[in-house]
């Protein structure tokens, strides 16, 4: 018995969580990229190869950004130091950033539920 035979056989709903997983990955490297910061979403990037192959380092990679999501959706709400500009406006609405808290903390939630889920879905390996 091996590594390979212990794995569940992937269904039309793992692909469909899989799905929203790499969406929601993939919504963060596009958002990363077009504010430029292209080495922040290698990681998230690099996350979508391995899930769509399945693999177990690519889930637990996405699994580590969800957890990097989730944090940084709480850290949204805090205030900004003084004397710092915030994207180059004036301050910005309570509501616009508990809002903006909101999206990234349940979407990272609904990543890492899914994740959990479907754990023994991914096999060892490498490619």
């Amino acid at each position: 018995m091996n590594a390979a035979t212990l794995v569940e056989p992937p269904t039309g709903r793992f692909w469909a969580a899989m799905a929203v997983v790499c969406a929601v990955m993939g919504s963060v490297a596009a958002f990363e990229v077009s504010i430029g910061n292209w080495v922040v979403a290698i990681p998230f990037a690099a996350a979508i190869v391995g899930i769509v192959r399945r693999v177990t380092w690519g889930r637990r990679t996405a699994f580590f950004l969800g957890w990097v999501l989730l944090v940084g959706g709480f850290a949204l709400m805090f205030p900004v130091e003084k004397g710092m500009e915030v994207r180059g406006q004036g301050a910005v609405p309570t509501e616009v950033v508990v809002t903006e808290a909101i999206i990234v903390c349940s979407m990272a939630l609904v990543c890492l539920h899914l994740l959990g889920v479907y754990k023994k879905s991914f096999r060892a390996g490498w490619f």
